[in-house]
């Protein structure tokens, strides 16, 4: 007899958690007929981080790709120091090209000439040319994109900065916010790049506070 009392109350507490299952379902159901998705942005939406990196393509070519995608955000736009040579109109029609798109832009210099050392990608070989370069180019554009990357993919002893140190790093994007921001305290100088140099520098000691307006990282290390 107690065996079977068991059994049937397995059996109704199976079927009343079905019961309580289905009866969800339904609310459920119920409650989608009711909700609405959000309007859709064709332009430039509100403080959207969608970001893509496409490389060095053209504007005019991945402008159209960006809007397609709904890609707000695009990171560099090829202004290497060398083809540009200083022509502020390059760079302006690039920013203005991604701009009728409805796309903004991370400008980032990638890897300018000369470098310390001839094989490896950072530092510079004449940091004061350096820094006057990022000035002028700052003042060519800021009033249509204030927002800069220091270096590309500073990654200490590694990629872009194997020829240097992170306190020569630090020492760079510290010059280069006194600078800049001595004319133009508006534009917003982003920096870091790798994350052992975030990690253990600037956000654990917090040494870089005062010469960044915020961090880029890439997701460089060793396990």
């Amino acid at each position: 007899m107690k065996k079977q009392q068991t059994i049937n109350f397995k059996l109704f507490l199976r079927y009343f958690c079905q019961s309580v299952l289905v009866v969800f379902l339904c609310l459920l159901l119920s409650f989608k007929s009711y909700a609405q998705l959000p309007p859709r942005y064709t332009g430039l939406a509100p403080n959207s981080p969608f970001g893509l990196d496409f490389g060095y393509s053209d504007p005019k070519t991945i402008g159209e790709i960006a809007q397609e995608l709904g890609v707000k955000w695009v990171r560099g736009i090829e202004v290497e120091f060398e083809p540009w040579n200083g022509d502020p109109k390059i760079l302006r029609d690039r920013i203005n090209n991604l701009k009728k798109y409805g796309v903004s832009s991370l400008q980032t210099p990638f890897y300018p000439t000369d470098w310390k050392e001839k094989d490896k990608l950072g530092p510079p070989k004449n940091m004061d040319a350096y820094v006057q370069k990022f000035y002028d180019w700052v003042a060519a554009t800021h009033d249509l994109m204030p927002y800069y990357e220091h270096w590309n993919e500073p990654w200490v002893d590694e990629w872009a900065w194997n020829g240097g140190t992170a306190e020569e790093y630090r020492d760079m994007i510290r010059r280069i916010w006194k600078k800049v921001k001595a004319d133009f305290p508006n534009v917003n100088l982003i920096g870091g790049g790798s994350l052992a140099y975030n990690r253990d520098i600037m956000y654990a000691k917090g040494n870089d506070i005062g010469y960044v307006d915020g961090s880029v990282n890439h997701a460089y290390a060793f396990p």
